[in-house]
């Protein structure tokens, strides 16, 4: 009965999980990972799985797409109901049963950042790490399971990749933004230790950088703002951008009025937790046209040149102040200054302004159309384009989340990273 109990919450909550997350029903999943099932059969049937030169490659995942641990010591009591103590590390994301009902009201508190002493950290009494390695990125929630770069991993080790030896990972917390990545013994530190020894296992051949999502200008940064120039050029073979957001999403700036539409969780504790988030912050758009909507509303439409006034009107001048200075510290569209790669969807029906009737409670959110790749707007994704030295591959149907199923992306991977003997 138990076990019973438990398929049925979490057919229920996956239904909702991937509408949400993936922007997509649960029967479009299944018929997409149908599709891709057939042509991956059929595509390593007409290679024989041919065994190839491969050169070595990094995984960096967008934002959600770390596996997370946590644990907690004496945190302060905000619902009576909520765990404040653990005597060891535990799964905490990607932890489907953590999103149930009430549950995930626990969950996005610990999410939370505070300042401190002008650094940003996690809530008193929490500590939090990415599982480290391709564990963290391959196989999201593990029981269920939520797959990420499990696909494109098994195809490539088809032609000679072998997990944790020339093909690795570098998870990190996404609730962070550059300013935290810069810091000593951070994310960028251990992003440029992984490089190193993936370097070295393999015969000093240079490094293909693969990221996705918010991945993207977290790796540009890195290159062009934390690395010496010999370092990347002694290390780099080169970026590959999969549906990079290098200049954010627009769902940021109803997140931080709205929350988000997950029935099972509360739309103002995700919310709240957003309006924390250097990492959100980040992702808040800048480059789009400046007269163009940001934010419709029944009293007032907000272009993005009043972003400043938006938020200060909704009580939350501080998460103005975090962008101006996550911007600072990681610019996302500086040149890599290596070969750049960009693989993208553009022709999807993709959010580009919101209508809300009230910006300071919730209200119904109707969206505007434009296009994009059904998460990330063309405009964003098309910044990528735009770096020296980039050679971009666009597809009408490329899916934001999806395309790490898609083989279309995974041949032109394997064609970059690899050659035939």
């Amino acid at each position: 009965m138990k076990r019973l109990i438990l398929l049925l919450l979490f057919s229920l909550f996956y239904t909702c999980f991937s509408a949400f997350f993936l922007g997509v029903t649960q029967n479009e999943v299944k018929l997409y990972q149908s599709k891709i099932s057939e042509s991956y059969k059929s595509r390593l049937q007409l290679q024989g799985g041919t065994k190839r030169k491969v050169e070595p490659i990094v995984f960096i995942p967008g934002a959600t797409g770390s596996a997370l641990k946590m644990k907690m010591q004496n945190v302060p009591d905000k619902r009576w109901y909520c765990s404040r103590k653990s005597n060891k590390y535990f799964h905490v994301w990607l932890n489907l049963i953590r999103l149930l009902p009430i549950v995930s009201n626990c969950l996005l508190d610990n999410f939370q950042i505070q300042k401190k002493d002008g650094r940003y950290i996690s809530r008193e009494g929490i500590t939090i790490k990415p599982i480290t390695g391709l564990k963290g990125v391959k196989i999201l929630e593990p029981r269920f399971p939520v797959i990420y770069f499990k696909p494109m991993l098994d195809y490539l080790k088809q032609f000679g990749y072998v997990e944790e030896k020339n093909i690795k990972a570098a998870p990190y917390d996404w609730r962070f933004g550059p300013s935290t990545f810069k810091e000593k013994g951070n994310y960028y530190d251990i992003l440029k230790k992984i490089i190193e020894d993936t370097y070295e296992q393999n015969e000093k051949q240079k490094v293909h950088l693969i990221s996705h999502s918010m991945g993207s200008p977290t790796t540009n940064v890195f290159l062009s703002q934390f690395v010496t120039p010999e370092w990347r050029e002694k290390h780099i073979a080169s970026h590959i951008s999969l549906g990079g957001a290098f200049d954010g999403s627009i769902a940021i700036p109803i997140i931080v009025s709205q929350g988000s539409k997950i029935p099972t969780v509360d739309k103002m504790a995700i919310r709240n937790y957003a309006r924390t988030s250097p990492g959100a912050a980040w992702l808040f758009p800048t480059r789009e046209n400046q007269e163009e909507p940001l934010i419709i509303t029944k009293n007032r439409n907000y272009t993005y040149k009043e972003t400043k006034q938006y938020l200060e009107d909704m009580g939350i001048p501080h998460f103005y102040e975090m962008m101006q200075e996550q911007n600072k510290a990681g610019d996302k569209f500086a040149d890599p200054k290596v070969p750049m790669y960009c693989i993208y969807g553009n022709d999807f029906p993709t959010a580009k302004t919101y209508i809300i009737e009230n910006i300071h409670e919730k209200s119904k959110v109707e969206r505007v159309m434009g296009l994009g790749d059904h998460t990330i707007s063309k405009q964003s994704l098309e910044q990528c384009s735009k770096l020296p030295n980039a050679k971009t591959f666009t597809f009408k149907d490329m899916h934001h989340v999806l395309m790490m199923f898609d083989p279309r992306m995974w041949d032109i991977v394997l064609d970059i990273t690899t050659k035939e003997f």
